[in-house]
């Protein structure tokens, strides 16, 4: 089974954080929408052992971490060929040539979700259609997939959607 987690940027410090995702209906922006908070134990500094109730830990700012919704991404269940885990809105190095049957590195997709799965989206001018990575529910098998690698993502690195060869 794939392991369900997400990344978001912290919403005070834009640092990334990784974990379980919630919508805090009982605390809300100044819109007025549900904020969306990543709970992370990788910050945390004891405060599991340490929070006295529900509350103290819902209130805790290193284990309950409020994030900027648009930076939200799901973990697709696969790792690129370095092992680093992808996630929804990663731009990944791929290249597929048809009929010659190898692959070299020269094209760039970022990874989207639609309600079937995970999909790779070739940047302008990139040579194919998006296709599917992933689907929720498969179990990834922990080796890296050489032919894929991350080389940053949509909120850091937004340059990289142009296609360059």
């Amino acid at each position: 089974m794939r392991e369900i987690k997400f990344r978001g940027k912290r919403a005070d410090t834009g640092e990334w954080v990784y974990g379980s995702l919630v919508n805090n209906l009982y605390k809300r922006a100044d819109n007025g929408e549900p904020v969306t908070h990543i709970v992370t134990t990788s910050n945390c500094r004891g405060c599991l052992r340490g929070c006295a109730s529900d509350e103290d830990f819902f209130n805790c700012e290193d284990c309950f971490v409020a994030v900027d919704r648009a930076t939200v991404g799901q973990y697709t269940g696969l790792r690129d060929k370095n092992g680093e885990d992808i996630y929804e809105g990663d731009i990944v190095r791929y290249c597929y040539q048809p009929g010659k049957g190898f692959w070299d590195f020269d094209q760039t997709a970022k990874i989207t979700w639609d309600s079937t799965g995970f999909y790779m989206k070739p940047t302008a001018g990139g040579g194919l259609s998006s296709w599917l990575v992933s689907v929720p529910g498969a179990g990834a098998d922990d080796k890296p997939n050489k032919l894929f690698e991350i080389i940053g993502n949509i909120h850091d690195n937004p340059g990289l959607l142009e296609y360059t060869k």
